[in-house]
C-alpha cells in the first residue's frame, strides 16, 4: 500500500473517528483534533505531531485530506507587482491618450486606474 502523504503534510483529521476502534492496526490517540503533522511515513501508516503536542501513529482511514495552505505574498513579490503594475500603468495611459495626474482631486480617471490594478492583482482588492 502506497501512503497517500508525504513528510511535512499538514493533514485534516476525520471528524468520526471512534477512539476504540481499529483503523488499519492503529487506534486513533487524535481524536478531536483538526489536523496533525505528518513526521514520519510507512508504507501503510505515520507518525504526526499536532500543535497541541499530541504524537501518535496513524493510518490513511483516520485522515481526511490535506489543509488547504494560503501564503502571503514577501515583500519582493509585493513589489514586484507594484513595478509591473506602474508599467502597465504607463502602457495603458500612453495607448488610450489618458493623462493621469495626482491632483487635489485625486487621480483622474480613478476608474480605469482601478480596473488596471484589480487586474493585476487577479481580483485580490475586494
Amino acid at each position: 500500500m502506497n501512503s497517500k502523504y508525504k513528510v511535512g503534510d499538514i493533514v485534516k483529521v476525520r471528524q468520526d473517528l471512534v477512539g476504540k476502534r481499529n483503523y488499519g492496526g492503529w487506534y486513533p490517540q487524535i481524536t478531536g483534533l483538526e489536523s496533525v503533522t505528518i513526521m514520519y511515513k510507512e508504507d501503510d501508516w505515520y507518525r504526526v505531531d499536532s500543535n497541541q503536542g499530541v504524537s501518535s501513529f496513524v493510518t490513511d482511514e483516520m485522515l481526511d485530506g490535506l489543509v488547504e495552505q494560503t501564503v502571503e505574498p514577501t515583500n519582493r513579490e509585493i513589489m514586484d507587482k507594484l513595478l509591473e503594475i506602474e508599467d502597465r500603468f504607463k502602457q495603458f495611459s500612453i495607448q488610450f491618450g489618458f493623462k493621469f495626474t495626482n491632483s487635489e482631486r485625486g487621480w483622474e480617471r480613478q476608474d480605469e486606474l482601478e480596473l488596471l490594478v484589480e487586474e493585476l492583482l487577479g481580483g485580490r482588492l475586494k
